[in-house]
């Protein structure tokens, strides 16, 4: 016999997994119960609850589906007290499920498990809904105190008459119960630290959603997003970020001497970063006093003057580093990870690039313009083509790829590189990746910065 169910399979392995009977407390507190008449179960504003915390971190971290409104208690009448943004990685602290029971009257007499009906007794299903069809799971259901699961098969499938067990509710009852908050709900905590409840169908990632997701981010925690990391989750969550809208002071350049690379110290930080990529004509200066000799940079036609250096080795940016040190007298080196970002994105990288979650264009004009894979002819640009972000520094994203003076990960034997170059697609811009002693090509050149 098919039955109408909601929420089947995965919602019973939801609550077996997940939760305990009981009443829905959390951050809201307990709610005023009553009990249904003839032996019924417990009911709060109407409905059965069901739900507990998730045990020994049993459930997995869940993504918001968009901005999600958290509420001190299972319901839409709740205080409202934090908000995610879309694509939000969050804890999954406990399960609630509110459902209005069914009431049965039994017509023959029926052992189940420990339970002994007798015609004419109330019986309730107390765990599931009516919008699915199933015909492999048996509802839960109540009878003074003790449940028991009602069996589908034919043979026992019609031993109770059911309110409306065999028909799907009033639209007007779906709509009203809808609207004092039935079905599936999850408490949540953000990295921020708020704890909330909201509707189970907000998120993704949760046991039997896991093809909305990549299944190595459903087992690993989130917390808030590097600087450096440009993950689709990581994407996802800064395009609905409110952008940086702090000011920052003009900035003033300077040079340590005629040839040196223009520099720029950053607001907060005890470095300061080069303005520009280092260009060819720096990179030659170096070549002329002897301080470069370990390769001689290609630049594959486009021309050399004040486009970015590339066709270099870490160890040529590092050659490139002792020598400027020794010639200016200042102590001269790569940038970190942490140091690019902090340059790179004034304020800290609250959205996807320095000038916003605007997509790049190829126009030098505009605030989002970028030298990238979409502009063409595909090649580096010249040094400053481009719009500076607020501290004055041009091309962080875009151009040429930086190389970095740490390990792309310790003990990976490879160099960091950041910022992506002319041949990086939309999905990578911005991006930090790895390369070895050997490593060099058109599109890998690197930035300066001296300590104070």
């Amino acid at each position: 016999m098919r039955v109408v169910l909601v929420l089947a399979a995965a919602l019973l392995f939801l609550v077996s997994a997940c939760a305990h009977m009981g009443d829905a407390g959390g951050a809201g507190g307990r709610q005023p119960q009553e009990f249904l008449p003839d032996g019924g179960p417990p009911i709060v504003n109407g409905f059965y609850e069901v739900g507990g915390e998730c045990e020994h971190d049993s459930c997995p971290d869940v993504r918001a589906d968009r901005a999600v409104e958290l509420r001190d208690r299972p319901h839409p009448d709740g205080a409202i007290v934090g908000s995610t943004t879309r694509g939000e990685w969050v804890n999954w602290l406990s399960h609630h499920y509110r459902f209005r029971p069914i009431r049965g009257v039994v017509l023959r007499a029926r052992e189940t498990g420990n339970v002994r009906l007798q015609a004419g007794d109330v019986v309730y299903i107390v765990d599931t809904q009516t919008e699915y069809y199933a015909d492999d799971v048996s509802p839960t259901a109540w009878f003074r105190g003790e449940t028991f699961y009602y069996q589908l098969d034919e043979g026992e499938a019609d031993y109770v008459r059911w309110e409306y067990l065999w028909h799907s509710p009033s639209a007007a009852q779906r709509a009203a119960d809808e609207v004092a908050g039935a079905g599936a709900w999850f408490e949540v905590r953000r990295a921020n630290g708020e704890r909330g409840f909201a509707r189970m169908d907000d998120f993704s990632c949760w046991w039997g959603r896991d093809d909305l997701c990549d299944p190595e981010r459903i087992i690993l925690p989130q917390s808030d997003c590097p600087g450096h990391d440009i993950s689709w989750e990581c994407q996802e969550r800064r395009s609905s970020a409110e952008p940086n809208v702090a000011s920052y002071s003009t900035p003033r350049p300077f040079r340590d001497c005629a040839n040196c690379p223009s520099m720029v110290w950053i607001p907060g930080q005890a470095f300061a970063a080069g303005q520009y990529e280092l260009t060819f004509a720096e990179w030659d200066a170096c070549v002329a006093a002897g301080g470069c000799t370990g390769s001689t940079p290609y630049d594959e036609g486009w021309g050399r003057g004040n486009r970015p250096v590339i066709g270099v080795r870490w160890a040529d940016a590092q050659a490139y580093v002792q020598w400027l040190s020794a010639h200016t007298g200042q102590r001269y080196r790569l940038l970190t990870t942490d140091e690019w970002v902090a340059a790179a994105f004034p304020g800290g990288r609250r959205q996807n690039y320095s000038w916003g979650n605007d997509a790049p264009v190829c126009d030098p004009g505009a605030r989002n313009g970028a030298a990238h894979n979409a502009c063409m002819p595909q090649r580096t640009m010249p040094v400053g083509t481009f719009q500076p972000n607020a501290y004055g520094l041009y091309d962080t994203i875009g151009n040429v790829g930086e190389w970095l003076q740490e390990p792309y990960e310790p003990g990976d034997g490879r160099h960091a590189i950041i910022g992506s170059s002319w041949a990086s697609g939309l999905g990578t811009l911005g991006g930090r990746g790895g390369g070895w002693d050997t490593d060099f090509g058109a599109d890998t050149g690197f930035r300066v910065a001296r300590e104070r």
